[in-house]
Parts: C-alpha cells; sequence; structure tokens
C-alpha cells in the first residue's frame, strides 16, 4: 500500500529509524529491502516507495560497472600490445570500478533499511490520523 506525499528526505527528519519496532500491517519489510537492495543496488528503495531515490543507486552501481569494463579493455589492450603502463593502469581502474560498486551495493543496503523503516512510522502516523475516533459523553 504506497501513500501518496511520502517523502523519505522530509520523513527522515520527523521519524528516527532507530525507534522502528516492526508491526502487523506495516507496508514495507525492511529486511526483504534491504536483500533487494544488495541484489539489485536500488531496487530495496523501489519497493519501499522512493523511486528516484533507488534510481540514483541503480545508476551509480551501472556506473562502478561501465568504470571496471573500461579498466578491463583498457587491461586487454595493453596486454595485446605487451605494454605494461597500460596493463598495469586497466587494472587500476578495474580495482576502483569494482571497489565503487561493492560501495554503493553496501551503501544502498544500508539505506533500503532505513528507508523501509522509516516510511513505515511515517504509515502508521498517517493511518492514525485519518482514523476517526468518536467518544460520547452524559
Amino acid at each position: 500500500m504506497s501513500v501518496n506525499a511520502q517523502n523519505y528526505e522530509v520523513n527522515k527528519l520527523k521519524y528516527d529509524y532507530r525507534m522502528y519496532v516492526p508491526e502487523f500491517g506495516d507496508p514495507y519489510n525492511p529486511t526483504i529491502a534491504g536483500v533487494c537492495s544488495f541484489l539489485l543496488p536500488g531496487f530495496g528503495q523501489v519497493i519501499s516507495g522512493e523511486i528516484g531515490r533507488g534510481l540514483s543507486f541503480f545508476v551509480g552501481y551501472v556506473s562502478s560497472a561501465i568504470v571496471s569494463g573500461i579498466g578491463d579493455l583498457m587491461r586487454d589492450a595493453g596486454l595485446d600490445a605487451e605494454n605494461e603502463s597500460i596493463t598495469s593502469i586497466g587494472n587500476g581502474i578495474i580495482l576502483v570500478g569494482v571497489a565503487g560498486a561493492l560501495g554503493v551495493a553496501i551503501a544502498s543496503t544500508v539505506d533500503a533499511v532505513k528507508v523501509a523503516k522509516v516510511n513505515n512510522l511515517y504509515f502508521r502516523d498517517y493511518i492514525k490520523s485519518r482514523t476517526l475516533h468518536l467518544e460520547f459523553a452524559p
């Protein structure tokens, strides 16, 4: 269930993810969001209602993979030309790309869990504010 006008950047100012305790009826599962985001960076944010945030992590991950691919091409070119300096530069670029991809995957996982928790807290308050409370007094 998605709530309109939901925005993590605003919600995180009001809700502390460390205060989250799972309750029945929470629309977002932080564990599933974290696992999904580790397997495909950004996907955990998307399933927690933060599409733009998820796309940002995905673009970062793809960019790191492209850097690794460029390094691989340079390394192969250096091996073909028997040029050790190009080969070592290619190896360095591959290392930077892989480290970047791993860093994005870890950051995305941590962020996805926080997003799910904060958005659940917001959702609980949203539902409480829409509940009709009637009191009868003599």
